[in-house]
């Protein structure tokens, strides 16, 4: 990635907004480069491309499963093309946005694309 990104880390969960589509830019994009540990994925890196923001997310302690997901009614988000990543030494996701997608929550098991903020729980007294 030849930008300069301000990395910030993920700790649990971090819900980031986004335009799915931008007159300049086109379709946002974001990359996903994960990094693998005796076979096992250990940390993975989030870029966004095709976008203003110039933010990096790393998370650093995955769970065992990994997915790229839509919640509610959008299209499930494609994974179009792989490249190699210099900067981490692996293989880079390429992913399109879903249509009408607002938000990206990145946490421990991956990546979810929404359309709007989901409901939290009230606290209880």
């Amino acid at each position: 990635m030849n930008r300069k990104w301000d990395l910030i880390e993920v700790e649990n969960e971090i819900i980031v907004p986004f335009q799915w589509m931008d007159h300049e830019y086109g379709r946002a994009e974001f990359a996903i480069c994960p990094k693998f540990k005796y076979g096992k994925l250990s940390e993975f890196w989030v870029y966004p491309l095709q976008q203003r923001r110039m933010e990096c997310w790393h998370v650093s302690n995955c769970a065992k499963e990994f997915s790229i997901s839509s919640y509610g009614d959008l299209e499930p988000a494609r994974v179009w093309i792989l490249v190699w990543c210099r900067e981490h030494k692996t293989n880079t996701l390429r992913i399109y946005t879903p249509d009408n997608a607002k938000f990206i929550m990145i946490n421990h098991n991956g990546i979810t694309f929404l359309r709007e903020l989901p409901p939290r729980a009230a606290p209880e007294f």
